[in-house]
């Protein structure tokens, strides 16, 4: 794309590559607390949802009419912008719909989709490619925008539900019981009592969160994982055409098995609640390390050394899938902790799409930083140093994950019930 629509030197094509996969991760860094913050207060889930897919169509035209290298820089800063409001609201729309106890599955299975399309893109992307051509591949990104929207519309919110409902509610402020319809007993307080200042606000929610050691151990995990996965996103695809001479389509196939790995995060959950998140973060960025290391021995165009490469990447994957659903889980433990001890420390607003923003500001961090210590640093030093410099980094990583929660500690935060998030039209 870049050499034959915007004209760059075919040595080139790593740098701008890693270049544009920068501009895209820094605008969703930007964007992502901003719109977390308005997610808890406004409690507008769809609109935003949808904004967010006006935002991401708008970047897909960018790429059908891109001729130069701003051009698709523009388009990469508005699918950023696009990628942040959609996981920040997903997440949001996710955690809403289930039981706390129910939190560290949903989280497998929404960690494995969101891998699962981040590495399965560049193999599908290569396929299309190869049989199809450039519009092709933009074709189908249009039609899954309108598949997503569609499904999107097809989803009744809770507060939505909530007013197909009555349900007989105790009010605290107002001392005796009412049905609740379309207003809640906070709004019923709000209106009588509209200069009451008696119950905290939860505008410093990211501060009292970043307070946490753990959060902070655990942000700095998530941005490692990323920077790996970025780093290969990257590199990788130039690294098999340059090593074994491959097409586009085995550039993007040799993705595959970082993609496959995906599956093991349900499983990944499972391990963290029986055994807790410390342990299972602990060894996978220990085991993370050597396998990033062992990059350096494929060095030959053969059957071999292709088969090996698959293997290291496989394991790779296995890794980096092992330590997202902890890490993700260990954020949102910690905030449950937090409102265990102080229901009114948030004020009226959870505080949950702003944990949700600051896990998935630390993701764009480590994507920000991934093209720099991949691709930059393979540009001018090599694939060897960049990754011995990945490796050096996770090896670094394991040691702060053994101040994660344990098993004890995770039953503790997680077995507590929580009305709010009690299936709403259940029987």
């Amino acid at each position: 794309m870049l050499v034959s629509r915007a004209g760059l030197p075919f040595e080139d094509r790593e740098y701008w590559n890693s270049a544009l996969l920068l501009s895209e991760a820094a605008s969703a860094l930007l964007c992502t607390p901003i719109f977390g913050f308005f997610l808890d207060f406004s409690g507008n889930r769809q609109d935003l949802y949808l904004f967010g897919l006006v935002i991401l169509t708008g970047s897909m035209t960018l790429f059908i009419t891109a001729n130069t290298v701003m051009w698709y820089i523009y388009a990469k800063v508005l699918q950023g912008a696009a990628t942040a409001i959609l996981t920040v609201s997903g997440l949001t729309i996710l955690t809403d719909a289930v039981d706390k106890h129910q939190l560290g599955q949903m989280i497998g299975y929404v960690s494995t989709a969101m891998i699962l399309g981040f590495m399965s893109g560049t193999p599908m992307g290569g396929i299309i490619f190869e049989f199809g051509g450039y519009y092709t591949v933009l074709g189908i990104a249009f039609g899954l925008i309108a598949l997503d929207m569609l499904l999107r519309l097809s989803v009744v919110e809770k507060k939505v539900a909530t007013r197909w409902r009555t349900l007989p509610e105790y009010c605290p402020y107002k001392g005796h019981t009412y049905t609740s319809g379309y207003f809640s007993c906070e709004t019923i307080f709000n209106r009588e009592n509209p200069h009451d200042n008696s119950r905290p606000s939860g505008s410093l929610a990211l501060v009292k969160l970043l307070q946490q050691s753990r959060i902070l151990i655990s942000l700095w995990a998530v941005i490692v994982s990323a920077l790996v996965m970025s780093a290969l996103d990257a590199t990788l695809a130039i690294f098999v055409q340059d090593r074994f001479h491959s097409t586009t389509l085995g550039s993007g196939l040799i993705f595959v098995p970082v993609a496959f790995a995906a599956l093991l995060q349900p499983f990944s959950v499972y391990l963290c609640e029986r055994f807790g998140c410390r342990i299972i973060a602990f060894i996978a960025f220990a085991a993370l390390s050597p396998t990033l290391v062992c990059l350096r021995f494929v060095e030959q165009d053969t059957a071999f050394d292709t088969t090996v490469l698959c293997i290291i990447l496989l394991g790779i994957g296995i890794c980096v899938n092992l330590a997202e659903p902890a890490l993700l889980l260990e954020i949102q433990r910690v905030l449950h902790g937090i409102e265990m001890e102080d229901p009114a420390v948030f004020g009226d607003n959870s505080a949950v799409s702003q944990a949700f923003s600051l896990q998935i500001m630390a993701r764009f961090g480590g994507f920000v930083l991934g093209p720099i210590q991949g691709g930059f640093i393979s540009y001018y030093y090599g694939w060897d140093v960049m990754t011995l410099g990945l490796g050096v980094l996770s090896l670094l990583t394991a040691v702060p994950m053994l101040w994660l929660s344990s098993a004890a500690q995770s039953v503790q935060a997680g077995d507590e019930g929580d009305g709010e998030r009690r299936p709403l039209l259940s029987a």
